[in-house]
Parts: structure tokens; sequence; C-alpha cells
């Protein structure tokens, strides 16, 4: 559940952090814009030139029943060999060499017209007689290599049937010869070679009946149907998608800004000019590790100034397994040491580490006082010069006591007791509880460690919903006591 809350605040700290940065991101949308209608408008005219070719299927024998010419023709391979380096390489050779083979396969479009045995074929230029003459010559180049191609597997079949129809002839041959040598009384051997003359006799008919078929294979590649003509009219990139594409493109990078922007962010230490602009004046820096008076007396005087002739300070922080969650039982404790008269109520009703910290009897505390209507000195509890009160074992629902009952006539008793109350509630962004026992408190200081940027603004947020003054915030720094 932890890790689930601070994905949360993290993807709801980017959220508000973009927000704040949606300048940047119109900017980005209006750069990438105009960069793209710059660019459409910076483009040359071409002119673009079709040729179509129609394709017939190759070693099919057309005058034996039906033939299903869309399976005879394999559209995905023809549009391969189409784009293939041997016809770009015919086509330029028939062009003088310009363009090259190269920029021809990457330039040329081929496209297959659905369901039919036409290939398309298109160039664009801003010379319209050089996009014809290309489209032109490269259908043509396509039809005259797969004539080619066809006509030497043709010619290498024949050649190999008639190669085989001459063994077989021999063998034929051979075994007239060797039955005129038989003696006539040999008649199982004469048995023999009528039999093996008959099976190449078979073997020998097969191969004439090939080399017969062959001559009725289609050799033929195809036609142009569609010569390539001059274009009609120049074209340039379309005005309105290139635009909006740019602009998407622009709005996506500087978004990209904004994130990166904001991650950097929180890799550096929290500085006074970052908690000025979350909201949050700063009161001070403090060592992590600080727990002596020194420490706190400069924090004890800014904060004094702060609250003026008001007594309740609310301490909250932005998570509470921090040293955050200890400032403010060390600030209590000091404050009660150098003489004054101190409370310190804690709200932490989850894991009431004040109890636990001091080693205090867990109640009766603040929320039995609420529900019972008790005062502050009827279950108070002492440690050193501090008066404390812990959060209670009442078995109630905190959320439910804090609304129907609330703090402020609690703490009204207690302001006529003692110079200074402090409530201790971690942790705002995960307890309502916490965050509904600050609002009695005349002032409200944020505790935070300088890693925990992406907390701290989800806790301004909460506080400054309820209309509670804002002190400031302490940072707690690595630096060492």
């Amino acid at each position: 559940m932890e890790a689930d809350r601070n994905e949360f605040s993290d993807v709801q700290f980017s959220a508000s952090s973009l927000w704040a940065r949606r300048g940047w991101v119109i900017l980005g949308l209006l750069l990438g814009a105009l960069l793209a209608l710059g660019f459409v408008f910076t483009q040359p005219e071409t002119n673009r030139s079709w040729s179509q070719v129609l394709i017939r299927p190759l070693g099919v024998d057309l005058t034996r029943g039906a033939v299903d010419i869309n399976r005879a023709i394999d559209t995905v391979a023809e549009r391969e060999l189409a784009g293939s380096f041997i016809v770009a390489e015919r086509t330029s050779d028939a062009l003088g060499g310009e363009p090259g083979p190269r920029t021809l396969r990457r330039e040329v479009s081929i496209q297959a017209v659905e369901n039919s045995q036409v290939l398309e074929f298109s160039y664009a230029d801003e010379d319209a007689e050089v996009a014809r003459s290309i489209a032109q010559n490269f259908a043509e180049s396509y039809l005259a290599i797969r004539g080619e191609l066809a006509a030497e597997t043709i010619a290498a079949s024949r050649a190999a049937l008639e190669v085989r129809q001459s063994e077989l002839i021999d063998e034929r041959d051979a075994l007239i010869a060797e039955r005129a040598a038989i003696d006539e009384d040999s008649e199982d051997d004469l048995v023999a070679n009528l039999r093996s003359e008959n099976i190449i006799s078979s073997q020998l008919s097969d191969v004439s009946n090939d080399i017969s078929l062959l001559s009725a294979l289609t050799s033929d590649p195809g036609d142009v149907i569609s010569p390539a003509q001059l274009a009609q009219t120049s074209e340039r990139p379309r005005t309105v998608p290139t635009v909006l594409a740019g602009a998407v493109l622009g709005a996506l990078l500087a978004l990209l800004a904004a994130l990166f922007f904001d991650r950097s962010l929180r890799d550096r230490d929290l500085n006074d000019e970052d908690l000025t602009e979350l909201g949050l004046a700063p009161i001070g820096h403090l060592p992590r590790d600080s727990r002596g008076a020194d420490a706190f007396s400069g924090l004890g005087r800014r904060v004094s100034e702060l609250m003026g002739d008001e007594q309740v300070l609310a301490i909250t922080t932005t998570d509470e397994g921090t040293a955050a969650s200890q400032i403010g039982t060390w600030f209590a404790w000091n404050k009660a040491e150098s003489g004054a008269r101190v409370l310190l109520v804690s709200a932490d009703f989850d894991k009431r580490m004040i109890a636990n910290q001091f080693g205090l009897a867990e109640g009766p505390g603040l929320l039995d006082a609420l529900v019972s209507g008790a005062d502050p000195e009827d279950i108070v509890q002492r440690v050193g010069n501090m008066h404390v009160i812990t959060a209670g074992e009442h078995a109630g629902d905190p959320i439910g006591v804090l609304q129907m009952v609330g703090m402020t006539r609690f703490l009204n008793r207690a302001r006529r007791m003692y110079d200074t109350v402090v409530i201790h509630a971690p942790n705002v962004v995960g307890r309502e509880a916490s965050l509904l026992a600050t609002w009695a408190a005349d002032g409200v200081m944020v505790v935070v460690d300088d890693d925990e940027r992406q907390e701290l603004q989800k806790v301004t947020d909460l506080l400054q919903r309820t209309d509670a003054r804002l002190l400031g915030s302490v940072v707690l720094t690595t630096i060492t006591a």
C-alpha cells in the first residue's frame, strides 16, 4: 500500500508540475506547427507519373482447362522482383546511369492493385518528363527481366530433359544390342531384357511428353496497360496533415522536456526558491541527525516570530517513516527545556509513534478526551518538563470522531494552561485523520526531507484546501550536525 500511495503521489506531482509548465507544451505545439508549415512551403513542387503493368502467369499451360490466374500469380513475390536491384540496374542503364539503382529502389513506389494482376509503378520529380520516363522505363525493365527469367527457366528445364532423353535412348539401344547376343535357349535372360526395355521406353515416352509440354507453357511476362503520362498537376506535401503532425511532435517533445526537467528537479536538494515556488515560505534547514538544543534554537526563534501571539502549532510531514516525523517531538522537547510551558499532542492515530518513543501509556489520550469531553490536564503525561497527550486508545474511527467533535474546544482549554501547544500530525497525504487534526491549529509547519520533492506539492495542495495558515517548511538536509 505504501508503494501504491507513493506512486500515486508521484504521478499527481508530475501532473501538477506539467500543468504549471503547460506554456512549454503550448510553445512546443506552436513551434512544431510553424516548422512543419515552413517545411511545406520550402519543399519544391513535384510531378508524379504512374505506369501500370498487367502480369501474366508464367509456366502455365493455358490450353489445358481453366486456370485460376490469381492463384497462379504470387503478387508478393512479384513486388519483391519488381523492387529488386537487377530491375533497378536495368532501368538505370536504360536512363543512361542517372539516377542510380539505389536511388531508384528507394524512390520508385510499387503497389499491387487489390484483387487484380496489376502492378503500379510511380515516381515523382520536379521535372515532369523525368518522372514519366523513369516510371515507364521501370515498368518495362520489370517486364523484360520477368520474361528473361521465365525463358531461362524453361530453357534450363528443356536442356535437362533433353539430356535425360539422350541417356534413356542410349540405355534402350544398349538393351537392343544385348538382346541380339542372347542365346535363344536363355528364355529368362530374354524376358528380363524385354522387361527392362519396356521400362526405359515408358520413361522415354514420359520425358518426350514433358519436352512437348514445355513448348505449351506461357513465357509472356505481361504488358504495360497504362503507359506513364505527363503529370497534369504538381503536388506539395499535404499542408494540413503535415502541420498537425508537426504540432503533435512539437507538443510531445515539449512534454518530454517538461518531464525531464521535473525529474531533474527531484534529483537535487530543495532550496529556498523551490519552497517559495511550491507555496511554502522557507523557515530553515536542519541536519537530518540533529537532536540537540543548539540545532533547534534558531528554528524556535524563527517559528516564534512567525506565530506571534498564536499558541497552537501543527507540525506535519511528507512521510511517516523518516527523521522528519520526529521533528515535532524534538521541537516541543527543546522548547520545554528552555522553560516554556509546552504541550505535545499526538495526532498519530495509526502508529502511535510518540507513545512508543517515550514508553507512555497509549491512553487515555486525545481521542478519549474528544469523546468524553475530558480536559487536557486530566489526560496529560509528563516527559521531563514537557507535557504529552498521546493519540489515545478509543476503539472508534478517528476520522469520524474528529469530524463530529473537532478539536477547537479542547485546544481552547489547552491555550489557557500552556504557552505553546504542538500538534504532531505526520503524513497528511496518507492520513485524513492527521489532516483533520490540523484544522484547529493557529499555524501549520511542514517538515520535509530534501529528497521528498514529489510529496511536498501534494501536502501543500491538501493544506491549502483546508484554508490552513501555512507558516512555511523546514528541510532536513544530509549535512551532519
